[in-house]
């Protein structure tokens, strides 16, 4: 029989990688039978280097924008005969809930960086909590080339606190390169964007943030939402797991 173990790490407790190493002792200790392969879920660069080292692949490295608007240079992996790649979004943007900084814009350089790999066809992303700034993924989406703008078709910003400004979501200047891939991308929240249980007011409340700069952020994801439905049509902000990832 196969057993794949694949275990998060236990507050306070064992690592993750302790942790897949104890479970697979027990059940080779149980029965011959078991062709066991483990993959701890760390969810820092540890559980790409243990899928390289699993599938097999190698390691890249790409210069984006860190936590404190500086650069900072991150790595990625190849899988599949550098077809695909994985990308764990840590340690990428700026991610103080509501700063005028908060932006991810280096976890959209990050993805262009990737797509500048000519074999890369899909994309396997995952967003563990707390890694991504509460922004709408706007700083994401300029950086790969969208517009947002205003009434009188200027450019606007979340870390300018203009989002109140945007009308309309300009995706035609968007990379080219993205019609050519897959992009996979796992998440561990089902909330929808709006809301209690939403970006804004589970992200605030759990970082301590006070009540008027969680409704700030609110108004701005709305405001967001809404620009990108009169443009494009559908409440997308509705989906499942739209909340995830900061939005």
């Amino acid at each position: 029989m196969r057993v794949l173990v694949c275990p998060e790490s236990f507050s306070g407790g064992l690592s993750a990688h302790r942790a897949a190493q104890v479970i697979a002792d027990g059940l080779s200790s149980t029965s011959a039978d078991f062709d066991i392969r483990t993959i701890p879920l760390s969810m820092d660069d540890q559980i790409i280097e243990t899928i390289l080292a699993a599938c097999p692949g190698e390691w890249r490295e790409a210069v984006v924008l860190g936590e404190e608007n500086t650069s900072i240079r991150v790595r990625y992996g190849l899988i599949q005969a550098g077809t695909a790649a994985v990308i764990l979004p840590h340690r990428v943007s700026a991610r103080t809930f509501g700063s005028p900084d908060m932006t991810s814009f280096g976890a959209g350089q990050l993805l262009k960086a990737v797509l500048q790999e000519k074999n890369v066809a899909r994309v396997f992303w995952y967003l563990p909590e707390g890694t991504w700034p509460v922004d709408g993924g706007v700083g994401f989406l300029q950086a790969l080339g969208v517009s947002l703008l205003d009434p009188n078709g200027k450019s606007v910003s979340w870390a300018a606190g203009s989002l109140a400004r945007l009308t309309r979501v300009d995706f035609r200047g968007i990379l080219p390169r993205l019609q050519q891939v897959e992009v996979v991308v796992a998440y561990p929240t089902p909330a929808a964007l709006l809301g209690r249980q939403g970006a804004a007011w589970h992200w605030g409340s759990r970082t301590g943030a006070n009540l008027i700069t969680i409704e700030r952020v609110e108004q701005g994801l709305s405001t967001l939402a809404q620009a990108i439905q009169r443009t494009h049509g559908g409440a997308c902000h509705t989906l499942t797991g739209t909340g995830a990832g900061g939005g």
